[in-house]
Parts: C-alpha cells; sequence; structure tokens
C-alpha cells in the first residue's frame, strides 16, 4: 500500500518562495522587513546587505555566498560591483505571510509628499506596510 505524505509534514514551511533580482549599480534598495525567513544567494556579482533597524550590521556577498536572515530583521541591499549582479532569495513562512513586507516610515513621508493618494493604494491594494525600523 501506497502511502502520501502532506507536503508540509516534510518541511517547517507552509510557505516557500523563490524570487530573484537583477540590480545594476549603483542600486540600493530601501530597507524593509518580513515575517518570513529569507535566504538571499548572489549567482553573479557582488551585493553588500544592510541589517537591523539602523542598517548598521552589513555582510557583503559574492557569487554563491549566502545567509539566512531571520523574520523580523530589517534589511536591505545595494550592488557594490562594476556590474550587475544577479540575487536568488528563498523565502519561507506560514500559509498567509505571502503579502508581508513592511518598508521604513520615511518611506511613507516621501510617498505621501510626492502623492498622498499613492501612499494609500501602497497600502491597500497592494498590502504594504510602513512599520519598518525606527521613526525617521
Amino acid at each position: 500500500m501506497r502511502r502520501v505524505v502532506p507536503i508540509a509534514s516534510l518541511c517547517a514551511a507552509a510557505l516557500m518562495v523563490a524570487a530573484t533580482a537583477k540590480a545594476q549599480p549603483p542600486r540600493q534598495d530601501a530597507m524593509w522587513v518580513r515575517s518570513t525567513a529569507g535566504a538571499p544567494i548572489v549567482l553573479d556579482g557582488k551585493l553588500e546587505f544592510s541589517l537591523n533597524d539602523d542598517g548598521g550590521e552589513k555582510i557583503v556577498l559574492g557569487k554563491w555566498d549566502t545567509f539566512s536572515c531571520p523574520p523580523g530583521v530589517n534589511r536591505g541591499f545595494r550592488n557594490v560591483d562594476t556590474k550587475d549582479s544577479v540575487l536568488l532569495t528563498v523565502i519561507t513562512g506560514g500559509i498567509n505571510d505571502r503579502n508581508d513586507i513592511g518598508l521604513p516610515p520615511a518611506i511613507a513621508k516621501q510617498i505621501e509628499a510626492v502623492d498622498p493618494q499613492a501612499l494609500e493604494v501602497f497600502k491597500t491594494k497592494m498590502g504594504l506596510r510602513f512599520d519598518a525600523g525606527p521613526e525617521v
């Protein structure tokens, strides 16, 4: 008799997503936070990751380097190479954690200064939060 084992019982996470990004130099992303764990893997180039509320902890990853970023830790990256860098991130978490991105309050202020209605769209239609890190 063949036994079927549900996939959720094979791993700790109910959700696993792989996302890629191509970053041209000197691209730098704003800090963000997730309620999920993330494991970025540099496929090509060199990226500097900033961690924690103030981005004060830095780690530079080259081709095939990776690290695990736990849930709730603010993170961001910038391309420190002279060419495009390519990143693969594996995200794991709960089944309802797919849209769990939080950005710093300073980003909300920048969006609101350009178009207050756009900020509401980011919050309601895209599900973004603006609670990552300290108020700036």
